[in-house]
């Protein structure tokens, strides 16, 4: 039989449905290509919604939110690819969930392919 977690009573979940539930979501995507060069951004939309607290189990609201995520590649040859990548890039931080804020983050990679 299942069981909740230490601290959580299934009783105070009861909640509609309906409320959890972002109304709308949208993503979008524009890429380009160009010799040794490759550029991409992505941008993704959530509505507003309801969400169980991660530390007291209350129900608490999100607001609406917009992500921005971007890379740019090059190239190097012989199976090497440098790339500069970030995520939540519009934010230094933001509330997604009911846990902890997510924040803004950016990557420098190298990567070989044989």
């Amino acid at each position: 039989s299942d069981k909740a977690f230490t601290g959580h009573d299934l009783v105070i979940r009861l909640a509609n449905f309906a409320d959890l539930t972002p109304k709308a979501r949208a993503n979008a995507n524009l890429g380009w290509q160009g010799g040794k060069w490759t550029v991409d951004a992505f941008v993704h939309y959530t509505d507003k919604f309801k969400t169980f607290s991660a530390t007291t189990s209350a129900l608490i609201s999100i607001k609406a939110y917009t992500t921005l995520a971007a890379n740019v590649s090059y190239d190097l040859g012989n199976g090497m690819n440098v790339s500069l990548s970030g995520q939540n890039l519009g934010t230094s931080s933001q509330t997604q969930t009911g846990g902890l804020k997510v924040p803004s983050t950016v990557f420098l990679s190298l990567s070989k392919s044989w």
